[in-house]
């Protein structure tokens, strides 16, 4: 290396340490710019120009969300939902499209529980209990909450097929 070519040896050291001046690489230089630019930019857009706060950004959100979910049932109102002529053949279409594959066609469970005997795994089996599981899923056995896949009306008449089919094993 020549003497031209050498880096700058600055006048201080400690220990013994000499430091020379080597200049920044331009990549680092032309992002640590950037940076500065983008968080100008990124105040400037949020304190400023009026982009959304997360607490805004969860409320559209939340408005975006099916009007049937978290819907709370009262007994009474199942109990007129549920009649068995309006449940049957509108229940049992929904029934064999979305929950046969795990509970089996006649509801005598394959990989989710058998729903024609009196044992309920979970709850009594009310018409209110049966609505919410339905609803809300039993995730951590693997049944979706299916609130978010049926509308309201289909969602009550595979409720009530279910409810109906309790008790047809014996």
């Amino acid at each position: 290396m020549s003497n031209d070519q050498e880096p700058k040896l600055m006048d201080h050291h400690y220990d013994g340490i000499k430091e020379y001046d080597n200049p920044l690489p331009n990549w680092w230089l032309m992002t640590f710019f950037g940076t500065i630019i983008f968080s100008f930019v990124y105040f400037v857009h949020y304190t400023v120009g009026g982009g959304h706060t997360q607490p805004q950004e969860l409320a559209d959100e939340m408005l975006k969300l099916p009007k049937s979910l978290g819907k709370v049932w009262s007994e009474s109102q199942l109990k007129v939902l549920f009649e068995e002529k309006n449940i049957n053949v509108a229940g049992a279409a929904v029934y064999s499209q979305k929950c046969a594959s795990c509970h089996k066609a006649d509801g005598k469970g394959l990989i989710g529980p058998n729903l024609t005997d009196n044992i309920w795994i979970h709850g009594s089996g009310s018409r209110l209990e049966v609505v919410n599981l339905v609803s809300k899923g039993v995730l951590e056995k693997g049944m979706p909450a299916w609130e978010v896949l049926l509308s309201e009306e289909e969602l009550i008449q595979v409720s009530g097929y279910v409810y109906f089919m309790r008790g047809l094993s014996q």
